[in-house]
């Protein structure tokens, strides 16, 4: 039993007859209730297994974040708007009122399910993507699909209730870390420099890949996938968790008139354009540092390092340093990728990058810590994004015109814009805090009003020059002059 209302006991003897489960919750999971289920007695084809439970609500937020049945996700407005949130109806869908309470729609939590569902099927044999997966040079792993079950939880043998429910059942690889707890290991078990730029170059060239576009004719070539993977469903979730908060955040740093130009940007960027479109991808959707996970290395008694390892895990699992990647919930096929995914993330490093060059306490052993975890964090940052550079091959012109350039002005906002959002949500007690948010609305200045001003000479030289947006800048072939 799971918090006392859940029985995955239940569940898995349905499915298994005649094992018994020992179960443990997982940290993580926005919309997803995450476990480990251990095979303690019986027989069944798995050691373990992870659950992953989805209700139609944000488990995170619970109950109150519910969703009903009878419009579709990307039609959401809510009426009247909260006193910060100048959010425009989408230009590409414009959006239907509802009524007040704010209620999301369409059951996002068991579409999302439907999604990584689907994505994980096409990772692997015989799934249409499972030869890129493995490809020299960008291999890495990713759960397999076990099941995935929908239905009244009563009819799932998970409680008594009607209510619907989806499960995921996926693969085990075992005790995991996220890339930023990988790289911030202590000496001598962190990783060496050689292990920090294969990684690096790994994942930058699976997003290159990812955001390419025969990815996205490969997917798109299966029309039942690409419906499913067609939506805006975690557009909503930004607008209220990231967007509507901005604007007093940046007031923090900046005067009011200024706060506001910024954040008028964001909101328009979110949007669209009026006069061009970004280039849609296939993209994550929701790029964060705990959509790399990684076998932590441990010293054995002899002095020698090993991966660490469970007696639980799949025998199947390979037991390597091979980075996995996760939580494809809000993949999509229409989606943004250097100006999202990638813009993202970045915003992520370059928080955990500014808080590790102030953290410590001042004591010797804990400040070589803190300066060996700067140094991988910085050096995984940049050998990432010169990998994605290479692969991708994003020529970037000094012209409005210039979709490249158009993608770079985007990138620089959401990049922004998250820099700010994580230096608030993560960051807030951290000596470099006033730092995180001066570079992220450094990098919302940079952008610029609109195109004309974003390429205008002084402001491209200052652009080459900026400190905030050289992690951005670095993703593209720039032309300076």
């Amino acid at each position: 039993m799971d918090d006392g209302s859940v029985d995955y006991q239940a569940y898995l003897a349905g499915l298994y007859p005649g094992t018994t489960w020992s179960l443990a919750r997982l940290a993580g999971g926005l919309v997803n209730r995450t476990l480990r289920a251990t095979l303690v007695a019986g027989s069944a084809p798995h050691r373990s297994l992870i659950v992953k439970h989805a209700r139609p609500y944000v488990e995170t937020a619970g109950p109150e974040w519910a969703f009903s049945t009878d419009r579709q996700v990307s039609t959401l407005c809510i009426t009247p708007c909260p006193p910060c949130c100048v959010v425009a109806p989408s230009r590409r869908d414009p959006p239907t009122p509802i009524s007040q309470p704010p209620q999301w729609i369409n059951n996002m939590s068991l579409r999302a399910q439907a999604i990584e569902a689907a994505v994980l099927s096409l990772w692997h044999t015989p799934g249409t993507l499972a030869r890129y997966r493995q490809q020299p040079g960008t291999a890495w792993h990713t759960p397999r699909l076990i099941r995935h079950d929908q239905g009244p939880e009563s009819a799932l043998r998970l409680t008594e209730s009607a209510q619907e429910s989806s499960v995921l059942l996926l693969s085990d690889f075992g005790p995991l870390v996220n890339i930023v707890e990988f790289l911030a290991s202590a000496p001598p078990t962190g990783p060496s420099a050689t292990d920090v730029d294969a990684i690096a170059a790994t994942v930058g060239r699976a997003f290159a890949l990812l955001h390419s576009p025969r990815l996205a004719a490969a997917v798109r070539a299966q029309p039942d996938v690409e419906a499913l993977l067609t939506h805006h469903l975690g557009r909503d979730v930004v607008r209220r968790a990231c967007i509507e908060p901005l604007l007093a955040r940046l007031a923090v740093s900046r005067d009011d008139e200024d706060a506001r130009t910024l954040y008028g940007r964001v909101v328009a960027d979110f949007e669209g354009p009026e006069d061009y479109a970004y280039r849609e991808c296939f993209t994550l959707g929701d790029f964060t540092p705990g959509s790399i996970l990684m076998r932590q290395r441990r010293a054995a008694a002899d002095g020698e390092l090993s991966l660490s390892s469970s007696s639980s895990v799949d025998a199947a699992v390979v037991d390597d340093s091979t980075p996995i990647l996760v939580d494809w919930e809000f993949a999509q096929v229409n989606g943004r990728g250097v100006n999202g995914d990638m813009a993202q993330f970045l915003a992520s490093m370059r928080c955990e990058i500014l808080a590790s060059k102030k953290a410590g306490g001042g004591d010797g052993d804990s400040d070589s810590i803190t300066a060996a975890a700067h140094d991988n964090l910085v050096r995984f940052t940049t050998g990432f994004c010169a990998a994605y550079r290479n692969e991708s091959r994003l020529q970037c012109r000094r012209l409005a015109v210039d979709p490249n350039a158009q993608l770079l002005r985007s990138a620089l906002i959401m990049h922004g814009r998250e820099v700010v959002n994580q230096a608030h949500d993560v960051h807030a007690a951290n000596p470099s805090f006033a730092d995180m948010v001066a570079s992220g609305a450094a990098c919302i200045e940079i952008a610029g009003d609109d195109m004309a001003a974003f390429v205008d000479g002084a402001n491209w030289a200052r652009l080459a020059e900026s400190e905030a947006a050289e992690l951005v800048t670095s993703l593209f072939n720039m032309e300076w002059e």
